[in-house]
């Protein structure tokens, strides 16, 4: 419930907003492996209380996840911090960024493992319909299939 306000099913503005980018990338979110770096509940992740460890504490089920899936791209949204994790991590670089349009936040994209990478703002505050030039650049990004060795 956003905001506390009760929406039907599939129609709070989070949920259309993912929808719309992944149908914007050729995806149906029914196929798409979705989940949250930290397994934890918070009204914000400024309420998190040591995001480090909880993260660190949540890796191995990715990592396993990460492993049956074996995804080409990753999207992380509302994860400016997650680029930076995963290359402390290991095994993974930098490729570029792109302004969001939205304040100073810029969009970046690792190479992790045989994955990209990619963070945008949260889209429950990012209206990613209006920023065509980042879906662009998203789209760019997965059909160039850049791998850096």
């Amino acid at each position: 419930m956003p905001r506390g306000i009760r929406c039907p099913a599939g129609q709070a503005l989070l949920q259309r907003r993912v929808r719309w980018l992944l149908e914007q990338l050729g995806l149906q979110t029914r196929e798409v492996c979705a989940s949250n770096l930290i397994f934890g509940r918070s009204k914000s992740q400024a309420h998190l209380s040591n995001e480090q460890m909880l993260a660190d504490c949540c890796w191995p089920i990715h990592e396993w996840i990460m492993e049956q899936v074996q995804p080409r791209m990753i999207l992380c949204i509302g994860g400016s911090k997650i680029p930076d994790y995963m290359i402390r991590k290991g095994r993974s670089r930098f490729i570029e960024e792109c302004p969001s349009g939205h304040g100073d936040w810029m969009c970046q994209a690792i190479q992790w493992n045989e994955a990209q990478l990619i963070s945008i703002p949260h889209l429950s505050r990012y209206s990613i319909d209006a920023h065509p030039d980042v879906v662009n650049w998203i789209r760019n990004l997965r059909d160039s299939s850049v791998v850096i060795p």
